[in-house]
Order: structure tokens, then C-alpha cells, then sequence
């Protein structure tokens, strides 16, 4: 017969240690969780069920697989962090689905969207006419971002890409502006910055540059072509 008073202790033995592990793991708003760190939530969720109720399983089973899943997921947020590679691979990268009014099929192909989904999602962004759009992307949180054109006239407005992240320039964002490696090593040259001095580097389509360095600054760099 199952005893309730240990029943108690377990489940606050349950709720003590995944508190313990959220806060080594780091808080994550809903909107910014993956989808592995949805499963690895439910499935820790589950294991502290287990150990919470299941009085013939031994506590310390449950608390080594929460652990051992939280750490999994402390290494790979720690990778992206640190690794612009890594985060690529686990993270993904934002896929643009509009340019200037124009869809992008070949890249709705690749995110699984169809033409349906990219009208649902602009009707709850405010958006009844995809005419009215000038650009849309796709974020690795799966959500899409909308740029509308200005409303008095029908011109595409400036959509900045980053073409430095953490020191490490992106050569296919650089050909979406069509620039290159040595365009953009001279602007860095021109005023004093090097690579590895650059934390975040954003281009527009018109050709502007505007560098964040790694220092802690109150504005932006801003660099003109």
C-alpha cells in the first residue's frame, strides 16, 4: 500500500531537485525553447512524476537521469553560446521566406511551409495582404518576422543582415548584400576595428554597416559606404 507520508517526501525531494537543476540550467521564456528542449522538458517532468509516486523505484535512479538530461541540455546551451558553429548546427539559422515582395519558394520548401502557413501566420501578425510586405523570415524559434513596406510608398525598405557574429564573419549573409570578405575586412580597417574586436556587424541591403564592439558602448558604430 502506497504511504502517503512518502509520498510527500518524495515529491518534494522531486520539486526540490528540478528546481536545483533549473537553476543551474538557466531560466528560458516558452517563446525561446526549442523544440529538444520541449521534449527534454517533458521528459524530465515525467522522470520527477516517477520519482514523486513510484515508491519501488530508488530515489537516487530518477534524480541520475534528470540530472544527466539537464546537463545534456547545459552543454548545448553552452556550445551555442560559445561556438557560432555549434549554434548553427543546433540552433539552425533564420531562413528568409520574402525578399522585396517576392517569395522565396526553394526556402519555404526547405521550412516545411506552405503558401496556406505563410498566410495564416501574416493574418496573425496583422497582415491580410502579403502584398504589403516587403520581407519575411523565418527565426530558429520557428516564429516568422514581418517587414512591411512604408505606407506612402511601395518601396522595399532597408533590411539589415548580420554579417559578423562573435568575431566570425557570414559569407553567404556578406553575398545576400553582394560584399565580400575584403569589402568588409577594409571597412573594419577604415575605422580601427579588427575582427576579433566586433561582437555584432549588420548590413542593409543599401549598403550600410553598423558594427556593436565587444566593449560596452551606449551607441552603436556606425559606418557608412
Amino acid at each position: 500500500m502506497t504511504s502517503i507520508p512518502s509520498i510527500i517526501i518524495r515529491a518534494l525531494l522531486a520539486v526540490f531537485t528540478l528546481q536545483l537543476l533549473a537553476r543551474i540550467n538557466g531560466p528560458k521564456q516558452i517563446s525561446q525553447l526549442s523544440f529538444y528542449d520541449y521534449i527534454t522538458g517533458i521528459t524530465i517532468g515525467s522522470m520527477a512524476a516517477y520519482m514523486a509516486v513510484d515508491e519501488q523505484i530508488p530515489l537516487i535512479a530518477p534524480m541520475v537521469a534528470i540530472a544527466v538530461f539537464v546537463s545534456a541540455s547545459y552543454l548545448e546551451n553552452q556550445l551555442s553560446l560559445h561556438s557560432l558553429k555549434a549554434r548553427k548546427l543546433i540552433d539552425g539559422v533564420p531562413m528568409l521566406l520574402m525578399a522585396d515582395g517576392k517569395l522565396i519558394q526553394s526556402h519555404m520548401k526547405k521550412a516545411h511551409l506552405s503558401v496556406n502557413d505563410l498566410l495564416s501566420e501574416a493574418r496573425v501578425a496583422g497582415y491580410f495582404d502579403l502584398s504589403k510586405i516587403a520581407f519575411a523570415l523565418m527565426e530558429t524559434s520557428g516564429k516568422i518576422s514581418f517587414l512591411p513596406y512604408a505606407q506612402d510608398k511601395q518601396k522595399a525598405p532597408a533590411l539589415f543582415i548580420n554579417v559578423i557574429i562573435d568575431g566570425e564573419i557570414l559569407p553567404q549573409e556578406l553575398a545576400l548584400i553582394q560584399k565580400d570578405r575584403t569589402w568588409l575586412l577594409q571597412k573594419l580597417k577604415e575605422h580601427h576595428l579588427s575582427l576579433s574586436d566586433v561582437l555584432l556587424a549588420s548590413a542593409d541591403s543599401s549598403g550600410r554597416l553598423i558594427c556593436y564592439p565587444r566593449e560596452i558602448q551606449t551607441k552603436a558604430t556606425q559606418i557608412f559606404l
